[in-house]
């Protein structure tokens, strides 16, 4: 009887009283800086363009092996401890042995990550620090660079059309 009332009272408010969600309603929360548009988070999201992505990029690959490096290192001196107090047991000995050999390996192929992945940034002339992203279609990521630089609709063979409606950059062709 119990799960029979559960079950028609959670229907009961569910139908009546559960507000209905606008799926095909389009929210600008940038556009809104009085309602926590511009605030917080938001700052941050309203604020991103494609071109912000690549060094944000860099940025974390550089925070993740900087946190590697970090985490080696602590176990290098970790394991270094448990060697001082092992007070001579062979097996304690071995275990620190093993930590300080792991640490030192995860050490170098932290260190060789960063000298690879910037070596191999330079033979594309990029630095991790500045990515780029480049156009995956051909011409500027401007949209004055098309149909003349005009955008408003009159090219001398016809109209100027978004060709990817909705995406960044806007590629205008004449049509």
């Amino acid at each position: 009887m119990r799960k029979i009332f559960a079950f028609f009272s959670t229907l009961f408010f569910y139908l009546f009283f559960i507000k209905p969600a606008f799926a095909d309603v389009t929210v600008d929360v940038c556009s809104q800086a009085g309602a926590g548009g511009n605030t917080g988070f938001n700052k941050i999201l309203c604020g991103f363009n494609p071109q912000s992505f690549g060094p944000m990029v860099g940025r974390v690959i550089i925070a993740v092996i900087i946190i590697a490096i970090i985490i080696a290192v602590f176990f290098l001196i970790i394991g270094g401890i448990r060697w001082i107090t092992s007070g001579g047991d062979k097996s304690k000995v071995e275990g620190a042995r093993n930590q300080i050999v792991a640490a030192i390996v995860g050490l170098i192929i932290a260190i060789l990550a960063y000298f690879i992945i910037s070596f191999v940034a330079g033979l594309f002339g990029i630095t991790i620090t500045n990515l780029t992203i480049p156009n995956l279609i051909g011409g500027s990521s401007s949209s004055s660079a098309v149909c003349g630089g005009n955008t408003s609709g009159s090219c001398t063979s016809g109209t100027c059309t978004q060709i990817n409606p909705g995406l960044l950059p806007p590629i205008f062709e004449c049509r």
